[in-house]
């Protein structure tokens, strides 16, 4: 494999260019939002999960959005999910997938939103057979992919002026001698990004400790020069990508998204969540709303950058949602930290919240929430291995939503995985303020024998 014929470990997504799988479109989240994509299903839809996504928790979520004759597509996953899986896999796992041809019938002019080269072809491999000039795909235009690039936002922020982490864009050819230079010449630690990495793929923090070295997602000890030199060359040469944007490692107080949607006319602003992270500041969740006068205070300034950066891109024919994370200091800075393009893992659960508190959300965009979300992805479930065991256990002690009819409660949003060692669920926790929707998600933890864990942000 080389950095020419890639599979999708980025950003892989076949769908509606609306993000909403209305209207009979296929729709296919692999690796960002994985069987998540059923809290986004409507009635009527099309989705794909993976092969041992329970039926049991597709039947729980369709009942939980109140949705009907939604058509489930499945593929296989490989033993690897987050390294292996890939558009070639997927596509063939459609084609000779039963429901295919139901799909056709209900749709015999079905577009695909394909936004990569390598996925385009693999679907024109497997022989899917739908019309070329039918294809919404970015294989002339890329808008999504350069969209996604973490580069080019670096690059567009600075014409645009807005603010930024001090950084360096670099290539794969220079990175290694440069990142040992700025440590050597008493930098802080930094923070590095493969340009076109998805989500936590990709990132790794490096850091100078007197004469040693530590390159925390990769080794766990400190390393002398010469190993962290290996180890920082072993990275860039198996990674996908020849750009790398590399900034220092702020001191955060907190790290909110934006989430946003374009259609045909303009870009709308749907909510502002803070993130919560873990010390390697991964994803492992949000809170909805945000109620801090630290954070607060630059809502404005972050809404008109979000409108100044995605604006020309909804111009060239970006459609649908998309994200911009940003950062808030311990001194109150804030600065911009990354785009992404897509439905986000924070989609599912506010189009449930909307289903929820608004009795029906069938058609995109999703609306500014009502109820308070405390979302959290991973939670251990510590010998509750299946779906039924964790949806037994939370009814059990009354906290799923429904079972009191306060305006409060659990839904389970991710499933396990126990065929891949997953032994964890993701859980949606509701309530009319966010107090009351973390003593609901803590209440939750105790169920599986979880105390909170120690999070950078956010818990």
């Amino acid at each position: 494999m080389n950095k020419h014929e890639l599979h999708i470990q980025n950003v892989f997504d076949v769908l509606n260019p609306l993000g909403g799988g209305v209207n009979g479109y296929l729709k296919l989240k692999c690796i960002q939002i994985q069987n998540r994509v059923a809290g986004s299903a409507v009635s009527g839809d099309i989705i794909v999960v993976s092969d041992d996504c329970p039926q049991a928790f597709i039947d729980y979520m369709f009942n939980v959005l109140n949705v009907k004759d939604v058509l489930v597509l499945r593929y296989r996953l490989s033993r690897d999910p987050q390294r292996y899986l890939n558009s070639h896999v997927v596509f063939e796992a459609l084609v000779n997938n039963p429901g295919w041809e139901e799909t056709l019938r209900r749709d015999p002019d079905l577009n695909l939103y394909v936004q990569s080269r390598s996925a385009f072809a693999a679907a024109y491999r497997a022989g899917i057979r739908i019309p070329e000039e039918r294809w919404k795909t970015v294989v002339v235009d890329r808008v999504v992919d350069a969209m996604n690039d973490k580069a080019n936002l670096y690059r567009e922020c600075e014409a645009l002026g807005l603010p930024l982490p001090r950084h360096w864009i670099m290539t794969s050819d220079q990175i290694v001698s440069d990142v040992v230079d700025l440590l050597l010449a008493g930098e802080r630690p930094l923070f590095i990004r493969q340009a076109r990495s998805a989500g936590g793929f990709g990132n790794i923090t490096v850091e100078k400790h007197n004469a040693k070295y530590r390159i925390r997602e990769l080794e766990s000890r400190l390393l002398d020069l010469r190993e962290f030199v290996h180890v920082l060359d072993r990275f860039v040469r198996t990674s996908f990508w020849d750009e790398y944007v590399v900034a220092e490692l702020l001191d955060l107080y907190a790290s909110p998204g934006t989430l946003f949607f374009a259609n045909d006319t303009e870009t709308l602003i749907i909510s502002h969540s803070n993130q919560i992270l873990s010390a390697g500041r991964s994803f492992h969740g949000f809170t909805y709303p945000i109620a801090d006068p630290k954070i607060e205070r630059h809502f404005t300034g972050v809404e008109t950058a979000v409108l100044r950066i995605v604006e020309p891109w909804r111009e060239k024919g970006f459609r649908g949602y998309g994200n911009i994370d940003w950062m808030v200091t311990v001194s109150g800075e804030c600065f911009i930290a990354e785009m992404n393009g897509r439905t986000t893992a924070v989609v599912p659960p506010i189009k449930i919240e909307n289903c929820l508190s608004r009795h029906g959300c069938d058609q995109p965009p999703v609306k500014k929430p009502r109820l308070s979300i405390f979302s959290q992805d991973k939670v251990n479930l510590n010998g509750f291995h299946t779906f039924d065991n964790a949806y037994e256990a939370l009814h059990a002690k009354g906290l799923l939503w429904g079972q009191h009819g306060d305006g409060s409660g659990i839904v389970i949003i991710l499933p396990p995985s126990p065929e891949f060692g997953i032994n964890t669920i993701g859980i949606l926790a509701l309530g009319e303020n966010l107090e009351i929707a973390a003593g609901v998600f803590k209440e939750g933890l105790h169920v599986f024998g979880e105390e909170q864990e120690e999070l950078l942000l956010g818990g």
